[in-house]
């Protein structure tokens, strides 16, 4: 459980699995909309290897990536000054943002929607340090468009558990859809969004790979021992299943997602 307003805490396996993402792969929808000398906040930027492709885009703008956790963004921060980019980190609150009006003349956030216990309230006080005009891009997770095949008993049971955890955590597993409807509730306009989905290659991927049989072992796993869920033996046994399931090489895993793109209007 995070702290008060929000519903997640981070482990090892979590922020290796949010590494592997660039503002490439993962925000170039909002990358095309990005120019030279913007401002930009990064929400919830976890370890900041897309934060700083977003500096990439905007320099010699200046961004600012917030986070809970700022330990994990020291690698990306010292890579940011290697290459002479105004990118800095700051722990940060989405709901009271150290900030004044009209701060920012874009705004970004990636899987955070569902962890934030009043998406919308959030979504206010983004819009708040946005300047009029200002762009927001948000990329959400949908578990429940999630696509597998094959998929075993065995990772049939372990993603159940894991939306029941999420569930349990006040997490909202079905957040991408309603992402568009909390952007309008905050007063954004011109709302665009899409469902896209990101391919998990069968090695080195994340389904059944070394990665996630970590988060299996060092998050999930625990967890479902604890409340009684799972025992020690079948989280054991599920990792063993699933180390065998990738080395067949023939599984098609893609995560759902939302991405959406909104403006402050100027009058």
């Amino acid at each position: 459980m995070g702290p008060e307003g929000y519903t997640f805490g981070y482990s090892a396996a979590a922020v290796a699995l949010m590494a592997f993402r660039t503002a490439e792969s993962h925000a170039a929808f909002l990358l095309r909309e990005l120019k030279p000398q913007m401002s930009l906040l990064d929400v919830g930027c976890g370890p900041g290897t897309i934060t700083l492709g977003l500096a990439r885009a905007v320099h010699p703008g200046t961004v600012v990536g917030i986070e809970l956790d700022l330990e994990q963004t020291r690698h990306v921060a010292e890579q940011a000054h290697d290459e002479g980019l105004d990118l800095s980190f700051a722990r940060g609150d989405v709901y009271d943002l150290p900030y004044s009006d009209d701060s920012f003349d874009a705004v970004f956030l990636s899987a955070v929607v569902g962890n934030l216990r009043h998406p919308i309230d959030g979504f206010r006080e983004l819009y708040r340090v946005l300047r009029p005009g200002g762009l927001i891009g948000v990329k959400e997770f949908d578990h429940g468009g999630n696509l597998a095949f094959p998929e075993p008993e065995h990772i049939k049971r372990v993603n159940e558990l894991a939306n029941r955890l999420r569930l349990r955590n006040g997490h909202d597993p079905d957040s991408g859809r309603k992402v568009s409807s909390y952007l309008d509730a905050a007063g954004f306009a011109r709302i665009r969004a899409k469902a896209t989905f990101e391919n998990l290659p069968p090695a080195p991927g994340i389904q059944g790979s070394p990665l996630m049989e970590s988060i299996v072992r060092e998050e999930w796993g625990p967890k479902f021992v604890e409340l009684g869920w799972a025992t020690q033996q079948e989280i054991d046994q599920w990792i063993e299943q699933s180390a065998a399931h990738v080395r067949s090489g023939t599984e098609f895993t893609a995560l759902a997602w939302v991405e959406a793109l909104a403006f402050k209007p100027t009058g």
